[in-house]
């Protein structure tokens, strides 16, 4: 009889210590697999429904309600390297949020508070990209849709965005170019809501109704006018 010892007559042993770090590495492997599959299993599986406000602001009719504030600075940007501060207090996707919008001509408004950057809002034109409910809204291109306004948490409050917001309104108005702006909040947003209505923001003329399903997206456009 042919002897497998004869064959492989040094027999290797794992050592222990490795073998435990082998053991370790594999569960490791394993629970990241099912963490990873649980993670893509709730996305996919958990209906998702959010609601979207869209505001109209007839450019020649509006008059600002508020008076500047002499600690705030309002300037519109024409380098990225002026929000850079205000860019790495924000969240990662940001930083190449901002630098898409302005690289495809979009104008930003950012409000300084005794020297720092705190307050941003920015345009859109023809067209604009809501992420959140993965929709495409086009406009006229008399009407400029405003995005992403936002203001750092340690400055809310003291009445920045309001003079970024005005600063802004009155820039387009003044070209002589654009009619109406468009403002976007999602019904959760109470806050929001309760700060675009003293800005005069409170004519709602479309909502979005988005809806996620098995990771199929669904949008209901309900209009006003």
């Amino acid at each position: 009889m042919h002897s497998l010892k004869k064959e492989f007559p040094i027999s290797i042993r794992m050592h222990p210590s490795n073998s435990l770090d082998m053991r370790r590495k594999m569960f490791r492997y394993f629970y990241l697999i099912i963490k990873n599959t649980k993670k893509f299993f709730l996305k996919i599986v958990i209906p998702v429904r959010k609601t979207l406000l869209i505001f109209e602001i007839k450019l020649g009719t509006f008059i600002p309600k508020f008076k500047e504030d002499s600690n705030v600075d309002v300037c519109m940007i024409k380098n990225i390297v002026e929000i850079q501060e205000f860019i790495d207090k924000r969240e990662p996707w940001y930083n190449e949020q901002a630098r898409n919008l302005l690289t495809k001509g979009n104008l930003c408004f950012y409000g300084k508070y005794k020297g720092i950057v705190a307050s941003c809002l920015w345009t859109s034109f023809n067209e604009v990209y809501l992420n959140e409910i993965k929709y495409t809204l086009k406009v006229h291109k008399k009407i400029v849709p405003l995005i992403d306004g936002y203001t750092l948490d340690d400055y809310q409050g003291l009445g920045i965005y309001k003079n970024v917001w005005n600063s802004t309104l009155s820039y387009l108005k003044n070209t002589g170019l654009y009619t109406s702006v468009y403002g976007f909040i999602f019904t959760y947003n109470n806050r929001s809501l309760n700060v675009h209505e003293k800005l005069q923001l409170d004519n709602i003329i479309m909502k979005i109704i988005y809806t996620r399903i098995l990771g199929i997206n669904f949008h209901s456009v309900i209009k006003y006018k």
